[in-house]
């Protein structure tokens, strides 16, 4: 499985659905945890997923076009990897510039659990990059 596909994004939701810090992050937002999200690494298809009340329900290829008000953006396949395998921290790249989010307000309003999938559920789910294999 590759890393930032369809098929990776959906096995993060659905290891998220069992993740107790994730669910506990949700219950802790005063708000739903309901947006869409893009990730659009730079040498990449974007991804788009969307959440109801903080559950993955629906992974796609970002059409042309295709937007939302929250997103990754400007970011390199070799640093996601690097934040996911845990080698650089998600809030230091992005403090430092490594690459551009849209939406600040939004991801700051449930920045516990994308911390939580970002930084320690993405790491869960078997991929090539992570094993050494791309």
């Amino acid at each position: 499985m590759k890393l930032n596909s369809v098929e990776w994004w959906k096995a993060v939701g659905k290891a998220c659905e069992k993740d107790e810090a994730y669910l506990r992050y949700l219950k802790e937002c005063t708000n739903p945890m309901t947006l869409k999200l893009k990730v659009a690494l730079s040498d990449d298809k974007p991804i788009m997923a969307t959440f109801e009340n903080g559950r993955m329900v629906d992974v796609h290829e970002a059409g042309p076009g295709e937007e939302c008000k929250v997103g990754v953006v400007n970011c390199t396949l070799d640093l996601f990897t690097r934040i996911v395998k845990g080698e650089v921290g998600m809030v230091y790249a992005c403090t430092h510039k490594m690459f551009g989010m849209e939406g600040m307000v939004s991801l700051m309003q449930f920045g516990r659990p994308f911390m939580q999938m970002f930084e320690s559920v993405a790491k869960t789910v078997p991929c090539e990059e992570i094993a050494g294999k791309s």
